[in-house]
């Protein structure tokens, strides 16, 4: 699995404006968030949640030599139907 990091930088909300037809910047700029009344804040999506996703897979998910047994007692894909990994078909 790909390892998350969360993005860390110094100026979250800054942007340059640049002109595209004459490549003249026209200044640097904070952008600030103008939501109105926040009626669900959602989910953070960051190192956190997709550590949370691969803790949950890990624990319900067992690799055999023939097949891939999920927790709920479902197969998918039989190793001699794995081609270079890329191939998963339900049984």
């Amino acid at each position: 699995m790909k390892a998350v990091v969360d993005r860390i930088v110094q100026y979250s909300n800054r942007y340059q404006l640049t002109n595209v037809a004459t490549s003249e910047v026209l200044g640097t700029f904070d952008f600030d968030e103008v939501t109105g009344t926040v009626q669900q804040v959602g989910t953070t999506i960051d190192k956190e949640l997709f550590d949370s996703i691969a803790a949950d897979l890990a624990a319900r998910v067992k690799y055999t030599d023939k097949y891939i047994e999920v927790d709920d007692g479902s197969h998918a894909a039989s190793s001699s139907l794995l081609v270079g990994g890329m191939f998963l078909r339900l049984l």
